[in-house]
């Protein structure tokens, strides 16, 4: 299990961050983590940005049916297709974005798990990686993708039925050992 010490960005780069026009995805961090999740990588000069303003190093693609947008480092990008149809996640989908992620985190990396619009895959994705990963419980894990999930007060990611469906994926990858299976 890894742990990071609570240490959230700082509240100006996130609410600039969301409010810059050129971009047109939803991202945001979850509070505590090294972990981005958001829409797909526009460009090279989106990913440009990425880097230097936020320091992410990797980038986990969870987008169905379209390739990368532009080169990324060696050994820094995983490419999963994850269609979303609201259909349980697939264990092997799990746990190869969760030891690309632990790798990453373990190297001292920030992660950036993306989809096309940030809302359903990715945030699952990040679910799996807390409750894996880092150990977190059921609620836990909930409660830390919520937390900064920017879609205003009462409105929890969970609440739709394919989310639901995703959490409950990953619960059972975990129920039966997640990783250490």
């Amino acid at each position: 299990m890894i742990t990071f010490p609570p240490s959230d960005p700082p509240a100006e780069a996130y609410t600039n961050y969301l409010a810059q026009p050129p971009v047109g995805v939803l991202r945001w961090w979850v509070p505590g983590y090294p972990i981005m999740i958001g829409g797909n990588i526009q460009d090279a000069a989106d990913l440009a940005h990425l880097q230097k303003d936020f320091g992410i190093t990797h980038v986990l693609d969870v987008e169905s049916g379209r390739g990368a947008t532009c080169e990324h480092p060696a050994g820094k990008y995983k490419k999963l297709e994850f269609i979303d149809n609201g259909m349980p996640v697939s264990a092997a989908l799990l746990r190869e974005a969760c030891e690309f992620a632990r790798d990453a985190v373990k190297a001292g990396g920030k992660l950036l798990i993306h989809c096309h619009m940030g809302a359903s895959r990715s945030p699952a994705i990040a679910y799996a990686i807390l409750r894996t990963v880092y150990g977190l419980s059921h609620e836990d894990g909930l409660v830390a993708i919520n937390r900064g999930f920017p879609h205003g007060e009462g409105y929890e990611w969970s609440y739709h039925q394919c989310q639901q469906a995703y959490v409950g994926a990953v619960d059972a990858f975990c129920d039966r050992g997640g990783l250490g299976a």
